[in-house]
C-alpha cells in the first residue's frame, strides 16, 4: 500500500463566471481519472454563490496538481492543501498559482481563538502572555472544564482516510452533509478524522503543556482539550481506545478546514478576492 494523500482542493472561478454544479462534476471526473480516490472518501463542496468549489480526494504518490496544470487560465486561482501520511503531523499548502504548486509548497498553518480543557484546576497552565491588551484568563464552565480565550496557530496533519472506505472510490458525497462518526473519530467540515495528527508546532507555546507537546515529562496534564475556531473544534486531544492494541492511548484528532487555515498567502489572496467582490 502506498502512502495514502489527502487533498484539499480550492478552486475560484474566474470574473463573471461561476462554477456551477455540472462544472464541479467535472473536474471531479478530470480530477479522479481512472483510478478514483484512494482511501479517501470523495467530498465536493459549492461556495452558495458558486464562485468557488471545494474537492476532498486521496492520492497514492502526489497531489494530484495534473488537473491544474492541463487547465491553467480556466479557473482564477486554485489552492491545495495536501497531507501526507508518512509525515502525519503536517500538511502542506500551495497556490494560487497552478504552475508554482511543487514550488511553493509549505508547511500550512492553522488557527484557534479559544481552548477549552477537562483537568483538575491545580493542573491548568498559566495562560500565555498578553501581546496587546488585558491578559487571558481561565474561566470555569463545570467542576472541571475550564475555557481559555487566546489567539494562537498550529501545524498539523489531517488525515481524512477511512480504511472502511475501501481504496478506490468514486461516489462524490455534496456539500459536506451531516455525518455519522464511529468511536474515536471527530467530525470536521468534510468527513470524520480517525488517525493521530499531533502537533508539529504550537503557539502560543504554553499550551503544549496541556497536550504533552511542551511539559517536561512528555506527559499530558489534562484529561481532554479541544481547541475551537469561532465555536468549531477544530483539534482533539483525549485518550482513545485503540481496538487493534486493546489499550487507550493519548491521541489527537485533527478537523482543520479552509475556514481556519491562516497560512499567509492564502489569507492575502482571500483578502484581494473579498476586495474584488
Amino acid at each position: 500500500m502506498s502512502n495514502i494523500l489527502t487533498a484539499q482542493m480550492r478552486i475560484h472561478a474566474r470574473p463573471r463566471q461561476v462554477i456551477d454544479r455540472a462544472e464541479a462534476e467535472w473536474i471531479a471526473e478530470q480530477v479522479l481519472a481512472d483510478r478514483g480516490s484512494y482511501w479517501v472518501p470523495v467530498v465536493v463542496t459549492l461556495a452558495p454563490d458558486r464562485r468557488r468549489v471545494d474537492l476532498q480526494y486521496g492520492n497514492g504518490k502526489a497531489a494530484g496538481c495534473d488537473f491544474l496544470y492541463d487547465h491553467v487560465g480556466r479557473y482564477a486561482a486554485a489552492w491545495l492543501r495536501g497531507h501526507n501520511e508518512g509525515d502525519e503531523s503536517r500538511d502542506y499548502i500551495s497556490g494560487p498559482d497552478p504552475e508554482s504548486h511543487d514550488a511553493e509548497s509549505r508547511p500550512c498553518r492553522y488557527g484557534f481563538d479559544e481552548v477549552r480543557v477537562t483537568a483538575p484546576t491545580g493542573a491548568l497552565p498559566a495562560p500565555p502572555p498578553a501581546g496587546h491588551g488585558p491578559a487571558p484568563s481561565w474561566q470555569r464552565l463545570s467542576d472541571s472544564t475550564w475555557r481559555l480565550a487566546v489567539e494562537g496557530h498550529y501545524v498539523t496533519g489531517n488525515d481524512r482516510a477511512d480504511m472502511e472506505a475501501g481504496p478506490v472510490l468514486r461516489e462524490i458525497v455534496w456539500n459536506a452533509p451531516a455525518m455519522e462518526v464511529r468511536p474515536g473519530g471527530l467530525v470536521t467540515p468534510t468527513t470524520p478524522a480517525y488517525h493521530d495528527s499531533s502537533f508539529a508546532s504550537l503557539f502560543p507555546p504554553e499550551l503544549g503543556a496541556l497536550t504533552g507537546d511542551g511539559s517536561a515529562s512528555g506527559e499530558p496534564i489534562a484529561q481532554r482539550v479541544e481547541f475551537r475556531w469561532r465555536g468549531r473544534v477544530v483539534h482533539r486531544v483525549q485518550q482513545e481506545y485503540m481496538e487493534i492494541l486493546d489499550e487507550w492511548d493519548w491521541e489527537h484528532r485533527s478537523a482543520d478546514g479552509w475556514d481556519n487555515c491562516v497560512d499567509p498567502g492564502y489569507l492575502a489572496d482571500d483578502q484581494r478576492r473579498v476586495g474584488r467582490a
